[in-house]
């Protein structure tokens, strides 16, 4: 349709305005800052404010907490304090004997060594559980 030249001179004109927009933003793209790493509570905030709860909100919220980043034992923390702090959310008025249950059967699927220690602090916070 057009003559060769023609095309060359607009692929050219193209390369041109777009290479510097091109190093911009692989410039920008490799010198940028880093995110900030995620604040993680740890197992005693969460527990002291799981003691201060009063709402269903606030229970919610730190049960997503604890499920999101406790759901395995980390290996910072004795086995016994992270027993405890399931043994704390199973016993919770907040939460019905059902979710109880699937909550002590997650945490038993995914830490298969500790399942027997898990099912008897789930089963033992059941037991103990307040009826309404």
């Amino acid at each position: 349709m057009y003559d060769l030249w023609f095309y060359g001179i607009y692929w050219m004109a193209g390369f041109l305005f777009a290479f510097p927009m091109l190093l911009v933003g692989f410039a920008y793209t490799y010198l940028k800052p880093p995110p900030p790493a995620p604040d993680i509570p740890s197992l005693r905030e969460i527990m002291l404010n799981l003691e201060k709860a009063k709402e269903v909100e606030e229970y919610d919220a730190l049960f997503k907490t604890f499920a999101h980043h406790y759901t395995s034992l980390p290996k910072n923390i004795k086995e016994g304090d992270w027993l405890n702090a399931i043994k704390n959310f199973a016993e919770s008025e907040f939460l019905d004997i059902d979710s109880t249950v699937k909550f002590g059967q997650d945490l038993e699927n995914a830490n298969p060594k500790l399942s027997k220690a898990i099912s008897n602090t789930v089963g033992l916070a059941l037991k103990h559980k307040k009826k309404d």
